[in-house]
């Protein structure tokens, strides 16, 4: 009887677990869009902490004091950045790609993003500043769009920002990093443990809970 009890709460805790693990998977890769930052100026990472406080982001900070921008662009700000429409040639492939990079930044310096584009090399400003600087530079519109297609797909996620309750669920990860549950019933505390460990494992961020029910 213990032991069918044991295996019906096993199957009810696993059936949780993997909403949860659902969750964690939908939740944990953020990116906030051009338009976001466009349209939510109060939301700029801010913190006086951060590494690279000393970027002093504003939306009319110039452009050219974070990228190497072609000499048309120049007297442009962040702002007017994210709104850039595109166009054809070289300097309109550099539109666009700025309008995605200068998301990217903002999405790198928050302190609520978890981004999308650290799976994939882009761990702090300076690795992205290259990246955007090196395509610039080259002047290959083609070269231009891949980068931006690229950081346009990083950008396009879950936007925690001012997301109170995405912010719980991750949250709520966090605190399920050693969780140890003791099943009780019937006034008698059953001779079994639920251990569940979670730990985010791999590259692309994802996530594992290992349930070891003992007798």
């Amino acid at each position: 009887m213990i032991k069918m009890r044991n295996t019906i709460i096993f199957a009810l805790v696993a059936l949780l677990m993997l909403g949860v693990m659902v969750k964690l998977a939908l939740a944990w890769h953020d990116g906030c869009t051009p338009g976001f930052w466009k349209n939510h100026l109060g939301e700029w990472p801010n913190d006086p902490n951060d590494p690279y406080a000393d970027l002093q982001l504003a939306p009319t900070s110039w452009l050219v004091n974070y990228f190497i921008v072609p000499a048309e662009l120049q007297g442009d700000s962040l702002i007017m950045a994210l709104k850039y429409p595109g166009g054809k040639g070289p300097l309109g492939a550099a539109r666009i790609l700025l309008r995605t990079a200068v998301a990217a930044m903002l999405n790198i310096l928050h302190l609520d993003v978890q981004y999308r584009g650290w799976d994939f090399g882009i761990k702090d400003f300076k690795i992205l500043q290259t990246m955007v600087n090196n395509a610039l530079d080259s002047e290959d519109r083609e070269c231009m769009l891949v980068l931006a297609e690229e950081l346009d797909g990083y950008n396009n996620w879950n936007c925690p920002v001012g997301d109170r309750k995405l912010r719980q669920i991750k949250h709520q990860y966090k605190l399920l990093s050693a969780v140890s549950i003791t099943i009780k019933g019937g006034g008698n505390e059953l001779p079994s443990h639920i251990f569940l460990v979670s730990s985010c494992l791999c590259a692309a961020g994802c996530s594992c809970f290992y349930l070891d029910v003992r007798s």
